[in-house]
């Protein structure tokens, strides 16, 4: 009686732990894991597993800023098994990082980005088991372009974050309740045009990514503009003269 009561409140109950074949992607990448869950003092009723792709954003209100987890993709299965003490058990999973996943794999920056996959098993009348692992998103090769091509155009990324909400490009916007925001200045002496600072937003669409320029000017405020390129440019040659062209 005192095992089942305990296990109804999360003591000595099921858990489980989600293995990553691999702890670095790039998004919109197929990826495989496998989720294990091992049975606690008592026999247990799974009602089913929730997966979720999860990232830190940034939101603002009129009374609050910080940083809060938001969900960029789900799993669930629904399958009923019971899971008796001490067993063990696997399920190999297939799963597709989503292509506006925030890439988090850049050092030298601020980077306020952080992506997980948070793993839950629903339990009859108990406390749910969960996992947490975390992943290094690369940026994908037209984002490496891109960045080699602003530091040929004299500006250095600074930070980066991902930003709760919608970012809007003409009739291309971004779909998961949040945008990431790459951050630049002009290095020391080049300032080119009166630039203070520079923020790109990078919106995948099929075979090509749009890119949501603001730019901070010394005078004249803010102006937007947009570069849509193939989701496989790598040359950063042609990517500098599109970006030299458009500032």
């Amino acid at each position: 009686m005192f095992k089942k009561l305990f296990a109804s409140v999360g003591i000595g109950s099921a858990t489980v732990d989600t293995v990553l074949e691999t702890e670095q992607l790039y998004p919109g990448q197929p990826f495989n894991v496998v989720v294990n869950a091992k049975g606690g003092n008592v026999a247990q009723e799974i009602e089913g597993l929730k997966l979720a792709l999860m990232t830190r954003v940034k939101y603002e209100n009129d009374e609050h800023e910080g940083y809060t987890g938001q969900v960029i993709a789900s799993w669930h299965l629904e399958d009923c098994a019971e899971i008796q003490p001490g067993e063990e058990l696997s399920l190999p999973m297939e799963l597709v990082l989503h292509p506006e996943t925030p890439v988090t794999a850049i050092e030298g920056v601020q980077n306020e980005c952080r992506v997980w996959l948070q793993t839950g098993l629903e339990i009859d009348c108990g406390v749910d088991a969960s996992d947490l692992d975390y992943i290094d998103v690369l940026p994908p090769p037209a984002l490496e372009a891109f960045l080699v091509a602003m530091t040929n155009c004299g500006y250095g990324l600074v930070k980066m974050d991902a930003e709760q909400g919608t970012a809007n490009a003409g009739s291309v916007q971004t779909t998961i309740g949040c945008y990431q925001e790459f951050e630049f200045r002009p290095f020391e002496g080049t300032g080119l045009f009166g630039i203070n600072e520079i923020e790109a937003t990078f919106i995948p669409d099929g075979d090509s990514i749009t890119v949501l320029i603001e730019i901070d000017r010394h005078f004249g405020g803010d102006s937007y503009k947009t570069l849509t390129f193939p989701a496989d440019l790598d040359d950063e040659a042609e990517m500098t003269s599109r970006l030299r062209a458009l500032f």
